[in-house]
């Protein structure tokens, strides 16, 4: 039995491509290579007047890669942050002398 082109078998899937991939990729990024990538996809994300089709769907993967980099770059700085509660907590308090 052959499979034509129109025929996908069941049980093959397709592996992930593009920007699943990326989006597996990027939490495991170092914060180097998040600044080249957002770089990256910054000079994609400009198309000229004459863009072709094929430049219109790059400019528009760019524009997904910058706010998946911008949600991770967040990330990161609010898990630097310590919490307030927590910075509290740390302080010394002090103590009211007792009168004798």
């Amino acid at each position: 039995m052959s499979v034509t082109r129109s025929q996908k078998p069941a049980d093959r899937k397709k592996p992930p491509g593009g920007i699943q991939r990326l989006r597996d990729q990027i939490p495991s990024m170092t914060d180097a290579e998040l600044v080249t990538l957002r770089g990256n996809a910054e000079r994609l994300s400009k198309t000229g007047e004459q863009a072709t089709e094929e430049s219109q769907k790059q400019a528009t993967t760019a524009f997904e890669v910058i706010s998946l980099v911008d949600v991770e770059v967040n990330s990161r700085k609010d898990q630097k942050k310590p919490a307030p509660a927590a910075a509290e907590a740390k302080a010394p308090r002090k103590r009211a002398k007792a009168s004798a």
